[in-house]
């Protein structure tokens, strides 16, 4: 399911890394939402909390593998839109 006119594509690392060297420096708004995390800290990863109730320290850029993408293969308060690996139409595994 999409919502009209409107493709979600999942973040890459490039684009996480971006995010977070220049939500620093400018403003955020335009950045996506993982520019507010601090993958620096806790020697380079943070503990995730699943929908199951259970936590696990994962490395920000392996929660970002297209092909084990972390962050949901569909955006449910978007109407379930599917999310697509980056600059494809492939759904995120």
């Amino acid at each position: 399911t999409e919502a009209p006119g409107i493709p979600l594509e999942a973040v890459s690392v490039e684009a996480a890394k971006f995010a977070w060297a220049n939500c620093r420096v400018t403003g955020s708004g335009s950045l996506p939402f993982i520019a507010y995390i601090a993958p620096d800290r806790h020697t380079g990863g943070s503990n995730y909390m699943f929908c199951d109730g259970h936590a696990k320290f994962y490395r920000p850029e392996a929660t970002l593998n297209p092909n084990a993408y972390l962050w949901g293969k569909n955006y449910y308060g978007h109407g379930g839109s599917i999310i697509y690996k980056p600059g494809t139409t492939i759904q995120v595994e």
